[in-house]
């Protein structure tokens, strides 16, 4: 059975954490060889959830960030003090990575200026913690490219669920990317998308689910859906196993070969990953 590590979820949602199947869900995936996931906070409102599960789950491994998401609901004051809260529970982690951070404009007013601000604080946080990076980005590749030949990471970081222009690709690779793959591009709709992961060099690619959000295709069998909007389908933890098994078909690998290339490809990213070797 392979050894499967999820490099993006967010198993402190309240759509995950609140089921009754919670821990049956992740027992399951594990059942499946998932040995690891990578939790992402977005704010200070979910950082403690994230913080407890890590020290209370094993295979997890927290990663904290403000979500570009949150920046337009935020005064600037806030912002601020969320950054200081960060800076101050980094420190007190050394586990932890740093993200989920990042830039978007597919958002409502999404007040981009201010997003770059928070984006290129959470950067030096990084850098000045030594930390591995997860970015978000949705329609605004060329702002995140810019800001990160003007600002180059010194930690390795993914680009999680990229679905950015194929052609930008060698650029963020010389940048040091690495790049996830999500159960969301095997959708008709993202044929792009998962063209793209054809031409990503596989010494930089990840698998991960981002669950409970982007959930696979229905065909999967695998769908949770919205307790309050039953037309949404979400998923849990345990779709990497599937997920895992249609990318060796993606790239045409074995099983144990994309097994190994998968668990050093997280190595060389996450820095902290003892618990994955």
């Amino acid at each position: 059975m392979p050894r499967l590590v999820d490099a993006h979820i967010h198993l402190q949602d309240p759509r995950l954490l609140g089921r009754e199947d919670y821990s049956a869900r992740l027992d399951l995936a594990r059942r499946n060889g998932v040995t690891d996931w990578v939790c992402n906070g977005t704010s200070p409102a979910d950082w403690p959830d994230v913080e407890e599960l890590s020290t209370e789950v094993p295979g997890i491994h927290p990663s904290f960030g403000l979500h570009p998401w949150q920046i337009p609901q935020q005064t600037e004051a806030d912002a601020e003090a969320a950054l200081r809260e960060l800076d101050a529970l980094l420190q007190d982690t050394p586990a932890a990575g740093v993200g989920e951070i990042g830039l978007d404009k597919w958002i409502r007013d999404p007040q981009l200026e201010r997003q770059k601000v928070a984006f290129r604080a959470q950067l030096a946080l990084a850098d000045k913690h030594k930390r591995s990076l997860t970015i978000h980005c949705l329609q605004a590749w060329g702002h995140l490219l810019e800001i990160l030949k003007d600002n180059p990471p010194s930690t390795p970081f993914l680009l999680h669920s990229f679905g950015g222009p194929e052609e930008l690709i060698p650029d963020f690779v010389e940048l040091g990317a690495y790049f996830s793959l999500s159960p969301y591009f095997f959708h008709e709709r993202k044929a792009r998308q998962l063209q793209a992961f054809r031409n990503i060099p596989l010494s930089r690619c990840l698998l991960e689910t981002d669950a409970p959000d982007m959930a696979p295709p229905l065909s999967w069998g695998c769908n949770l859906f919205d307790a309050e909007q039953r037309s949404q389908p979400l998923q849990g933890p345990e779709t990497l196993p599937q997920l895992f098994t249609r990318a060796c078909d993606l790239w045409d690998i074995s099983e144990e070969g994309l097994e190994e290339r998968l668990r050093e490809n997280f190595r060389n990213w996450w820095i902290h990953s003892d618990s994955a070797d």
